[in-house]
């Protein structure tokens, strides 16, 4: 079983946040993969205005259970506990997004918003929409 629940890949809009592609973890943590469920790519994308990766929302454990390698028990409790998603409609916020799922109006204390912009792999959505861009063409 990973250890780490999923995060989400998403926008901030007005105070709000929208995630729109699950990121999975490997056994150490670390992200592995991005579904990116919430917006399909179509190669028809404006690459100037429709990257959706803005941010990664991601769960936090306190110090004592942070490590992969700490009591598993106690993170699954405290995961069972505190890990809500939520699903909601994108709204007026979001128009071009029917669903978007996080915490949404990013109050809770037990998810951080870390910028995409910081993360070692920030230009991977413009490679993914160069990929759907070329292959519309073909």
């Amino acid at each position: 079983m990973i250890a780490t629940p999923p995060a989400a890949a998403g926008m901030v809009r007005a105070n709000q946040y929208c995630g729109m592609t699950m990121v999975q973890h490997d056994t150490r943590g670390e992200v592995i993969f991005l579904h990116r469920n919430g917006k399909k790519l179509s190669g028809e994308e404006d690459f100037t205005r429709d990257h959706t990766w803005g941010h990664l929302q991601t769960f936090i454990f306190p110090d004592e259970i942070m490590s992969v390698s700490a009591d598993p028990v106690k993170r699954y409790e405290f995961v069972k506990k505190h890990y809500k998603v939520n699903i909601f409609k994108g709204g007026k916020e979001f128009v071009k997004t029917r669903m978007c799922y996080g915490d949404r109006y990013m109050n809770s204390t037990h998810f951080r918003l870390t910028p995409w912009e910081s993360l070692p792999w920030h230009n991977l959505e413009d490679t993914l929409l160069d990929y759907a861009h070329d292959a519309s063409q073909l």
